[in-house]
């Protein structure tokens, strides 16, 4: 097919096995550090580079996400850990951090930059943007559908990754503050706490409405088998599978489904029920084929259906059942167990077929009429254990002989060649070509099977000669495999030229916020529209202000939002540098960083940089493309978030950042005032406190604590 590769995920070196045992073509992996799954097991070096190892040898390739955002005081150990990867020779690092993605483009000229979905880049000016940057390959945002990749496809050649199989993010990734500041754990960070898994109440009006269920935000799980030739036909793309949290024989399942998909073979209904016993949210298409639904009922493992509590803890099975199987009893009281001892009247068994009254032996007590359902079927994790698709590959032995040495030209069909000459041949009278064609040509474990090539008449060699030759021959052969040679380039950081300001700027979300009085205010240098903060996805530049690398493409002089995520001085000067008179901070930097970021550029590039920090207003925690319903969700602790619907759906947080009277604690620089639901009076209130550096609210957002 067209360049067509099957990306799995691998949390662990059991998954990573089990990933390319299933037919994967790469395999994405986290490292220890800067990964944004935190929480995964992830690789320690050592492991990366047995990993890669393995998979090279079976033509695989490994990429490392490396895809959270880098603060100031990790740069260094950043470009170590990358380094070090470049150096056990990985294919690909997955970047999120613009400062990251640029100096890695120029310093790592043997292996490939991938630009993340943390990046939200969903359209085709951020795609032509970031392949004028020298990006090897770009993670579509999961928000993109079919017809907007095919517009990508169609004004570019640069190779897509696009998601077709595991858990969504609500918001679009590396947008999302929701975790952040609820809870100090940043997605942009791989801390994710999955709020958007948690269950929120829903008010209008003053008033609470009743909703089918409680978890409002927790989307369903992607799952576009169906669908996958729509994107298999546009040619030169990746479909990634997402599950680096998953269990090994997950991810050997569902690559298998895949990998039996791209080879056109049958796909069952047993498969599928197989699938979603391993785990499913249920399944959608998502946004890429019109498709995108939450599900309001569970967060987690549905499971598949088991049967019903007739009484005390006696199910009619509608399944089989085995002892050791995980199931989830879901009724008043909710909970899960493994069926450790279970019988059938009266006597134990360790197996109950659909159709049987089974009682379950336990300590919990389940309600009549309560569903069941089964988690873990211990009978198809062995047998996902015991199945590979893994197809071995051809080396060839192209053996002749010059009296008494043995000669052996090896290659593949790669280009991989070694030459291995060695005298352990005598003269004879009798035919022993066959035994030592069958001897040359025992692969054992290795990936790949010997053709010999060439007949070895009127000679003989001890076996014990014979099989060191082939051990020789294969590990020359496999150490040449293997072998890279990789340098690592000087980055040059150039001087660039930097006007600087100190510019107060007040932006607003709705025209009754304008009173026309701002002039009257000293330290207020510019009013920015309605919508002016350009807060969607896609770029837009009110007054020059850019929210996503798509502006990039578009605007030769402009600033950037708080969305592009910057928390290191490499940033700033790659924003600069590509044409940014301002660039807007993270919000999720605390002062102790934004002082140690303008003094490292400081230290770096030999001047300040431009920069500017929100000292005022209200986070978007969320930006969605699902349509939300507008009005307050209200969580287990009884805080508010509004939502508010547009073209998107955003969720913003329920306390306002105020920083007012507090900006003495950090270096001059530009500031704004962002007003979401002020009334006019109450924006001029801010103003005059603003003018005066009065201290009003308590909440300070990340300042102090930071991310």
């Amino acid at each position: 097919m067209k360049n067509i590769e099957l990306l799995a995920p691998a949390g662990n070196m059991d998954a990573f096995i089990s990933a390319i045992d299933a037919g994967a073509d790469a395999v994405y992996i986290g490292g220890e550090h800067f990964s944004a799954r935190a929480f995964s097991n992830n690789f320690s070096l050592r492991e990366i580079e047995k990993a890669v190892e393995y998979a090279h040898l079976r033509n695989v390739r490994v990429f490392v996400a490396v895809n959270t955002l880098i603060l100031t005081s990790e740069w260094e150990a950043c470009i170590q850990f990358i380094d070090d990867l470049y150096y056990r020779n990985v294919d690909a690092v997955i970047i999120q951090d613009f400062g990251l993605l640029n100096y890695a483009i120029k310093r790592y000229p043997d292996m490939e930059i991938h630009a993340s979905t943390q990046m939200t880049i969903d359209s085709v000016e951020g795609v032509l943007q970031l392949q004028d940057l020298g990006v090897d390959r770009v993670v579509l945002a999961r928000e993109m559908s079919i017809e907007e990749i095919r517009e990508v496809r169609k004004e570019t050649d640069i190779p897509l990754e696009v998601f077709v199989s595991g858990a969504l993010c609500t918001s679009y990734s590396g947008q999302c503050l929701m975790s952040s500041f609820i809870g100090g754990r940043s997605g942009n960070r791989g801390t994710c706490s999955q709020n958007c898994r948690k269950n929120y109440k829903f008010k209008k009006d003053g008033e609470f409405v009743e909703t089918e269920g409680d978890y409002l935000l927790s989307s369903k799980d992607l799952f576009v088998l169906d669908d996958l030739f729509e994107l298999v036909q546009l040619g030169n793309i990746s479909l990634k599978v997402e599950g680096r949290m998953k269990r090994s024989e997950y991810v050997k399942k569902v690559i298998s489904i895949f990998r039996s998909k791209l080879d056109a073979k049958d796909i069952s209904e047993i498969d599928i029920k197989e699938l979603k016993s391993l785990f499913n949210r249920e399944f959608t298409k998502g946004h890429l084929f019109g498709d995108y639904e939450i599900n309001p009922f569970r967060p987690n493992h549905l499971g598949i259906p088991l049967g019903t509590i007739l009484k005390d803890f006696y199910i009619k099975l509608i399944d089989d059942l085995h002892q050791g199987d995980g199931i989830r009893v879901i009724g008043h009281n909710e909970f899960g167990l493994t069926v450790n001892k279970m019988e059938i009247d009266g006597l134990l068994v360790n197996h109950a077929s659909k159709g049987d009254i089974v009682r379950i032996h336990s300590k919990y007590h389940p309600t009549k009429g309560d569903h069941v359902v089964k988690t873990t079927d211990v009978l198809l994790l062995d047998k996902i254990n015991k199945q590979t698709l893994f197809q071995k590959y051809p080396i060839y032995f192209e053996v002749s002989y010059c009296e008494n040495d043995l000669e052996i030209n090896c290659f593949d069909d790669d280009g991989v060649y070694v030459y291995y000459s060695e005298s352990i041949l005598e003269k004879s009278e009798k035919n022993h070509s066959k035994r030592l064609q069958h001897q040359l040509s025992k692969s054992g474990d290795y990936p790949f099977e010997i053709e010999v090539l060439g007949d070895l008449v009127e000679v003989y060699a001890k076996s014990g000669d014979i099989n060191r030759v082939r051990r020789t021959v294969i590990d020359l052969y496999t150490k040449k495999k293997l072998k890279r040679e990789r340098v690592i380039n000087d980055v040059g950081l150039e001087p660039i030229k930097i006007e600087m300001t100190e510019e107060v700027v007040v932006s607003v979300l709705n025209v009754e916020q304008l009173t026309g009085k701002y002039p009257e205010y000293s330290r207020v240098i510019d009013v920015l529209p309605i919508q002016a903060r350009a807060r969607k996805i896609k770029y837009s530049a009110a007054d020059g202000i850019i929210s996503n690398i798509s502006g990039l493409k578009t605007y030769k002089a402009f600033s950037t939002n708080f969305s592009f995520n910057v928390t290191n001085p490499y940033t700033v000067y790659y924003l600069h540098k590509l044409g940014a008179k301002k660039v807007c901070l993270s919000l999720e930097l605390n002062k102790h960083q934004i002082i140690e970021l303008e003094k490292t550029f400081i230290e770096v590039f030999k001047q300040k940089p431009n920069i500017e920090i929100i000292c005022y207003g209200r986070p978007e925690s969320m930006i969605i493309k699902h349509e939300l319903e507008e009005g307050l969700l209200v969580d287990t602790h009884k805080e508010e978030y509004k939502v508010v619907r547009d073209e998107l759906s955003t969720i913003y947080h329920s306390k306002t950042i105020d920083l007012i009277g507090r900006l003495d604690e950090i270096p001059k620089m530009n500031y704004r005032l962002d007003f979401t639901f002020e009334s006019e009076d109450e924006v001029e209130d801010v103003l005059n406190r603003f003018e005066k550096e009065q201290k009003f609210n308590n909440y300070y957002g990340h300042f102090d604590l930071g991310i």
